[in-house]
């Protein structure tokens, strides 16, 4: 072959790659409202930031008919790109792909972009869309699934692990979900269940939709599962975009407060400069929640909604109804922020504290 032929056969094998299980499943996919799992990680990241890792990666069964099902880049694309200028690793499970079940090869190529996050110090974002083990493969694909859960495992409190349910996700594809940091669920689309409806009937006799079964609403208001629900995929992206920054801890207004060093954790020097607002959530979110008839019937009401998120940040959130109370020791110029921690520290320095003794070693549970 001729260097010009070469380059013909890659760009031919690459559109082959980007179309996963082909047209009629990439149209069957849209038709129920689905973005692929290339579309998605398009949309997701910054604009031509995404990099493509494992490409023309291939399982390598031959039971029960696989050898005659063979797509390149299996049932997950992979690789790394930007969030708002920063770093992030991502896989997206492609359902157009034997209705994106894991195979081993697909596992590896998860978990390779989990190593890669673990070594960067960067988010891993996982978007499921898939129907769990690949059955024909049977065991090794269940050893897949045990490679991605020893590295959610190790992962967890090292780097940020959120996931997007935008599809079913069951069996196996439901565990490693539950030991991320954050899930999002798309409503309608998105649905996490263990077996689904038709085990649930052959087992207990019980007609249960799928959304009844593991959909948003069932997550979110009942097992508690789903931290977020979103309307859209578009929504939802926009939404998981905004948990990757330093800056993060602001969309759980109080919650932050209360575990990042506050009096009841213990803490013996708590300070704060004047701009801090400490209140239950953010003077937005709290306003859409306390002022909504309000709002509602208002003759201008963006007008009313910013009188009412100002009047709500003057008397709540601000640092010095903390100070009343004594949750924090002193509100101070920013200027004296190292002198006054440093003499925190000598104050401390010969401190002695004593804890009741530890029955066993387990974490929280």
């Amino acid at each position: 072959m001729t260097q010009n032929s070469k380059l013909e056969n890659l760009d031919k094998r690459r559109e082959s790659a980007h179309l996963g299980g082909g047209e009629k499943r990439v149209d069957a996919q849209h038709k129920r409202g689905k973005l692929t799992a290339r579309e998605r990680l398009l949309r997701f990241l910054d604009d031509g930031s995404f990099n493509e890792l494992d490409t023309f990666v291939t399982h390598r069964s031959t039971d029960l008919g696989l050898d005659k099902q063979r797509f390149e880049g299996d049932a997950v694309v992979t690789g790394y790109g930007l969030v708002n200028g920063r770093k992030v690793f991502v896989y997206a499970q492609d359902f157009t792909v034997l209705g994106g079940s894991l195979s081993h090869v697909a596992a590896e190529k998860i978990s390779k972009v989990m190593d890669h996050a673990m070594r960067n110090g960067a988010p891993i974002i996982g978007i499921n869309d898939s129907g769990g083990a690949r059955i024909q493969e049977g065991i090794d694909s269940l050893a897949g699934y045990g490679e991605i859960f020893k590295r959610n495992t190790l992962a967890s409190g090292v780097i940020p692990q959120i996931t997007i349910i935008a599809g079913p996700a069951a069996g196996g594809a439901v565990y490693s979900p539950a030991l991320t940091d954050f899930i999002y669920m798309v409503e309608g689309i998105g649905q996490m269940y263990i077996t689904g409806p038709d085990v649930v009937k052959a087992v207990t006799g019980e007609d249960v939709s799928h959304e009844d079964l593991g959909g948003a609403l069932a997550h979110s208001s009942r097992s508690g599962v789903a931290h977020f629900t979103v309307e859209s995929e578009e929504a939802c992206f926009s939404h998981v975009r905004s948990a990757i920054h330093s800056d993060a801890s602001r969309s759980w207004g109080g919650g932050a407060y209360i575990v990042m060093s506050s009096k009841e954790l213990r803490s013996d020097v708590n300070l704060a400069w004047p701009g801090a607002e400490i209140a239950v959530m953010g003077p937005e979110g709290a306003i859409n929640v306390i002022g909504r008839k309000e709002i509602a019937n208002a003759e201008d009401t963006e007008a009313k909604r910013t009188e009412m998120v100002t009047n709500y940040r003057n008397q709540f959130a601000n640092p010095y109804i903390a100070a009343n109370r004594g949750y924090i020791d002193d509100v101070i110029d920013p200027e004296e922020t190292r002198p006054e921690l440093v003499k925190a520290l000598r104050m401390l320095d010969s401190k002695v504290d004593n804890l009741p003794p530890k029955k066993h070693g387990n974490i929280p549970l």
